[in-house]
C-alpha cells in the first residue's frame, strides 16, 4: 500500500507480468499441437492456448504474435517520476473506464479474433490449417516398396507438393522421370534397397552415382548380416568412406529393424555413430508405436541420430503414436491419404 506523501516510480508500482518477468511460450509444441482428437468445444481448447486464466488482459498494452498465436505486451518506455498518491490527487478511475479481466475461457478466442479482424470460426481454421502445415513438413511419402506406373508416380508426386510433405523418396530406376514430374517436391534416392546386400564396393559406386543426380538426399541400406561378417571397426570405417562419397548432399542409413535383437540394435547404433552418421531410417512393416522392434531401435537412437519412421502404411493415430516416441520424421507409401485424413479430422479445406 502507497503511504500518503510517499514518491513511489513508474517500475514500483508495475506488477512482474508488465516489468516482462515472464517468459512468453511458444504454444505450439510438437506432442500435443497435432491433437487432431474429435473435440465438439474447438473454442474452449484453442482458447487456453491465448492467455493465462489468472493474467488480467490490459486493452492499452495487448498487440498479437501472428507467429505463435499468444497474446504478447509491449512497454513503453517512460522516464521515472513520482506518481502522486490517489488522496493527494483527489481522483479516482471510475469502475466503468477499467480494463475488463481477461476470462481465459471462451471470451479469449473472442478477444482474439476481434484483435484479427476476422470470425472466431476463422480463426479456428486459420490455426488447424497452420498446425497441419507444420505436420506436413515432417512426413515424407516413400515410394520404394511400391511398383507404380508413370501415372501413378507422376499423380502421387504431385500430391505430395500439393500437400507440401517433406519429400518424396524413389527408387534410381524411377527418379528420371520423377524429376520430371517433381511439381518442386524434394527428391530423395534410395540405393541398394531394401536389403543393403551389395558389397561395399559395389555400395561406394551406387552412393556417388546417387550424389551426381539431381536428388537432394541419399538413402543407404545397412546390411544386417554383416554385423556376423565383419569386424566392428572395419564396418565403421567403411560407412565413414562412405559419408564422405555424400560429400555435401544428405545422407541417411536405412535400416531393417523386423526381427533385430537388442543387442544387433545397440551395435548397429553405435557402428553408425562412431562413423559420424547423422540420420537413420528405422524401417519396418507396421508403423505403429507398440511395434517393439521400432520402439527398441529408436530408444537406441534417441540423443544421436535423426530418426525417421518407415513403414509400408500407416494410420492418422499410429503416425501420431509414432512421433511421441521421439522420431523427427514419419515415411510411408500412403502418405499423401494420411494428409487427406490429418485435414478432414481438423477440418481444414
Amino acid at each position: 500500500m502507497i503511504e500518503n506523501n510517499q514518491s513511489v516510480s513508474v517500475k514500483d508500482v508495475l506488477s512482474p507480468e508488465e516489468k516482462g518477468d515472464n517468459n512468453s511460450q511458444d504454444i505450439v509444441t510438437f506432442k500435443n499441437e497435432f491433437d487432431i482428437s474429435d473435440n465438439d468445444d474447438k473454442g474452449e481448447t484453442l482458447s487456453k492456448s491465448f492467455v493465462d486464466e489468472d493474467e488480467p488482459f490490459d486493452a492499452g498494452r495487448s498487440n498479437v504474435d501472428a507467429d505463435s498465436f499468444s497474446l504478447k505486451t509491449e512497454e513503453t518506455p517512460q522516464k521515472e517520476q513520482d506518481v502522486p498518491t490517489e488522496k493527494e490527487s483527489g481522483a479516482t478511475e471510475p469502475d466503468s473506464e477499467k480494463a475488463p479481466a481477461f476470462d481465459g475461457g471462451i471470451g479469449a478466442i473472442a478477444n482474439a479474433a476481434n484483435v484479427f479482424g476476422v470470425s472466431e470460426g476463422e480463426l479456428q481454421n486459420e490455426f488447424n490449417r497452420f498446425k497441419a502445415e507444420k505436420l506436413f513438413k515432417k512426413i515424407v511419402l516413400d515410394l520404394t516398396l511400391k511398383t507404380l506406373t508413370k501415372d501413378e508416380l507422376k499423380r502421387l508426386i504431385g500430391d505430395a507438393a500439393t500437400f507440401g510433405l517433406k519429400g518424396v523418396t524413389v527408387l534410381p530406376s524411377a527418379l528420371s522421370y520423377a524429376v520430371e514430374v517433381s511439381s518442386g517436391a524434394e527428391l530423395y534416392v534410395a540405393v541398394d534397397c531394401p536389403y543393403g546386400a551389395e558389397t561395399f564396393k559395389a555400395k561406394k559406386f551406387l552412393v556417388k552415382k546417387a550424389v551426381s543426380s539431381p536428388a537432394a538426399g541419399v538413402e543407404l541400406y545397412f546390411d544386417g548380416f554383416t554385423l556376423e561378417l565383419k569386424k566392428k571397426q572395419l564396418l565403421v570405417r567403411e560407412y565413414k568412406q562412405l559419408k564422405a562419397c555424400a560429400k555435401k548432399k544428405q545422407f541417411v542409413v536405412a535400416v531393417n529393424v523386423d526381427g533385430m535383437s537388442a543387442a544387433d540394435m545397440l551395435l548397429v547404433n553405435e557402428i553408425l555413430f562412431e562413423a559420424g552418421i547423422t540420420e537413420v531410417k528405422a524401417v519396418s512393416k507396421s508403423l505403429s508405436a507398440n511395434d517393439h522392434s521400432l520402439e527398441g531401435f529408436i530408444k537406441a537412437a534417441a540423443g544421436k541420430f535423426a530418426v525417421t519412421a518407415c513403414a509400408r502404411e500407416g494410420d492418422a493415430d499410429r503416425v501420431i503414436g509414432v512421433f511421441n516416441l521421439g522420431v523427427n520424421f514419419v515415411a510411408c507409401s500412403n502418405a499423401t491419404d494420411l494428409a487427406k485424413a490429418f485435414k478432414e479430422k481438423l477440418g481444414v479445406e
